[in-house]
């Protein structure tokens, strides 16, 4: 028991010997902590006294922190109402967002309702060149029949033979699709 107390108490310790080793934590102090006569109160309290109190009183003046209070509460309370204007903006553009997306879904619904009963037009059976929906608009444009040397002046083709006979095919299978009809030998005319 005596070797353990030795150990515990750094003043009685023995030196440290080959088999003794001094303990890792062991902090040798000069003087017992508390009593040194320099603790006082820090001292901006007693050299700068007057920042906490009164000149004329004991009590402390507060009334610059309420001040600053009162203004950041004015501060905090213009944001507020701010964020509260931008939300109710924000929630009406988000209703109006929302009214147009069902608006949409109920077209949508509709539109695919009737594509079943819709007869075909004359663009979902039109073939894919880009001279065919300029032919209907000669066609839209003119005022009678038209000839395939008219349509191919209207496609601003040279007038060459190739030209014209390429048109008349193009003409004449509008006709087959039921777009275009052949009023008589060579004119065609839009179907009515």
């Amino acid at each position: 028991m005596e070797g353990r107390a030795d150990l515990r108490d750094p003043d009685t310790a023995p030196a440290p010997g080959t088999r003794l080793r001094t303990p890792a934590l062991l902090l040798r102090l000069p003087r017992p902590l508390g009593d040194d006569a320099r603790h006082d109160p820090p001292p901006h309290r007693r050299e700068h006294s007057h920042l906490a109190r009164h000149a004329g009183g004991d009590s402390l003046n507060i009334q610059p922190l309420i001040d600053a209070l009162n203004l950041q509460k004015d501060a905090a309370r213009a944001l507020a109402y701010d964020l509260r204007a931008h939300i109710d903006d924000l929630q009406t553009r988000l209703q109006e967002a929302e009214t147009h997306l069902e608006h949409l879904a109920i077209t949508r619904k509709t539109v695919t309702g009737l594509t079943d009963r819709l007869p075909l037009g004359p663009s979902a059976a039109l073939p894919r060149h880009p001279d065919f929906p300029r032919i209907l608009d000669a066609f839209n444009h003119a005022t009678g029949p038209l000839r395939a040397k008219d349509v191919c002046e209207a496609l601003g083709h040279e007038l060459l033979p190739k030209n014209v006979g390429g048109t008349r095919a193009k003409l004449k299978r509008l006709v087959k699709l039921g777009i275009l009809t052949e009023t008589d030998t060579g004119n065609f005319a839009r179907k009515q």
